[in-house]
């Protein structure tokens, strides 16, 4: 189930209840042994070359026909002077400054 079924279904998050729902969704339809990728897009991260470095990851994933790693364009994680951030899931893994150089 991709993130297009979630926007579908999504509804305004009233309560911390229905937001620990809707995370739950998400983390339930992750494949379990999948890695997700997720690269900050939004405007301080961007200005770090982010959107290059999802590119990077994406061409980089195909490649390699790596099957169970899925990448994701998110938004802002807080950081943003630490920008381009990559995020590796389910391992909680941060990468800071990240450049398309290093994505190989």
């Amino acid at each position: 189930m991709g993130w297009e079924v979630f926007v579908l279904k999504f509804e305004k998050l009233r309560t911390f209840g229905s937001l620990d729902r809707f995370k739950k969704e998400i983390l339930d339809a992750r494949p379990a042994d999948g890695i997700v990728v997720g690269v900050c897009t939004d405007t301080g991260c961007r200005a770090c070359d982010s959107a290059q470095v999802f590119e990077a990851l994406k061409r980089e994933v195909a490649k390699e026909r790596l099957k169970r790693v899925e990448i994701k364009a998110t938004g802002c994680h807080g950081f943003c002077e630490k920008g381009a951030l990559v995020v590796i899931h389910p391992r909680e893994i941060l990468y800071t400054q990240v450049k398309p150089a290093d994505v190989p």
